[in-house]
């Protein structure tokens, strides 16, 4: 059986495996920039309303790019294992448990991307309603 336990913060996780008595202990480093704010860089709205992309737009999507990198790296180590223990602040937990694989990749024979490799999002949801289901409504 292998059991694995991971502490998990934006900055790093420490990811630890037990496999028939032996442990192993690995540290993934996320590259994670912190949310740093500036006063004055950005403008509150542009010429054409709330359309304008201010610096602190740019900022959010860039953390939330660089976080979901960093959780698909740290959802490769963890495949293989059994059993899962989560330990770490809240706010990165939920984003780990947003994650879901699909048990095939997403294609343009199987309808669900088109030649230009553009996500057809009827399909996807209509292949995987249950999957979607599950991750996003309440019970």
């Amino acid at each position: 059986m292998n059991q694995t336990g991971i502490w998990i913060d934006s900055k790093k996780a420490v990811i630890i495996t037990f496999k028939n008595k032996e442990s192993n202990t690995k540290i993934i480093y996320s590259g994670v920039e912190g949310k740093n704010r500036v006063d004055g860089e950005g403008k509150e709205f542009g010429r054409f309303g709330d359309q304008f992309s201010t610096l602190e737009k740019k900022l959010e999507k860039k953390y939330q790019l660089e976080i979901i990198e960093y959780l698909k790296e740290v959802i490769k180590e963890l495949e293989s294992t059994d059993d899962l223990v989560l330990f770490g602040p809240a706010q990165v937990k939920i984003e780990l448990k947003k994650f879901e694989l699909l048990e095939t990749p997403l294609s343009i024979e199987s309808g669900e991307l088109t030649p230009t490799l553009k996500l057809k999002r009827k399909n996807v949801l209509a292949k995987n309603k249950e999957l979607y289901n599950k991750m996003y409504l309440k019970d």
